[in-house]
Parts: C-alpha cells; structure tokens; sequence
C-alpha cells in the first residue's frame, strides 16, 4: 500500500500538477499537489489518498499525508452521499482514479480506508 501511494505521488507531481510553496498549519516548506477532479471514474484501477484534513471547504480538501506531502483534491461535482463530512484534525481517505493525466474523486471517506 504503501509503495502504491508513493509511485501514485510520484506520478501526480511528474505529470504536470500545480505545485505550491508553503502550505499547512506546521511553518515549514511544504510541495503542495493541486489536483482537479471530476465525478466520473474507471473503478479499476482506483487509488487512495489518506492523510489528515487541514484545510478545504464544501467541495475540496487539503490533506497532509505520513510523509508530510500536502494534496489538494476538488470535487465539485461528487453525490453528497459519497463525501463525508470531515473535520480539520480529521484523518481522511480519498478514492480516485486518474484518467487522462487528472484525479477523478469517487468518494471522500473519515478513516483509513485501505
């Protein structure tokens, strides 16, 4: 699972994702992955993002994984009954898949949800 996350990372970052300085509540330099996603996805080759939730609003998140990689996920068009409702300090699972070089969300879930 692990290796899976980090190569999934890797490809994120190598594919052209917005990167930002700084982000996160912690002060220190942090890279930080835009990723824009639409509803509709191939269920076969889903990927999970887990992390802690620090920022984000009705339709996006900003997480903070265990290796300290700040990911922003946007769902605009996700069904409500797909999204859970999260907290800041909460730890997050978000399911995707990438489809033509973007994240598509197929749900946001509260836990580690492997």
């Amino acid at each position: 699972m692990k290796k899976t996350l980090i190569a999934t990372l890797i490809g994120l970052m190598g594919i052209g994702m917005v990167s930002c300085g700084k982000a996160g509540s912690n002060g220190g330099d942090n890279d930080s992955t835009v990723v824009t996603v639409s509803p509709e996805a191939a269920v076969d080759s889903e990927l999970t993002a887990i992390g802690v939730a620090i920022d984000g609003a009705m339709n996006s998140i900003t997480i903070v994984n265990e290796h300290g990689d700040t990911l922003s996920f946007s769902y605009p068009d996700l069904e409500p009954s797909k999204r859970a409702s999260w907290s800041i300090g909460d730890t997050v699972s978000i399911k995707y898949v990438e489809v033509d070089g973007e994240a598509q969300v197929n749900a946001v879930m509260l836990g580690k949800h492997p």
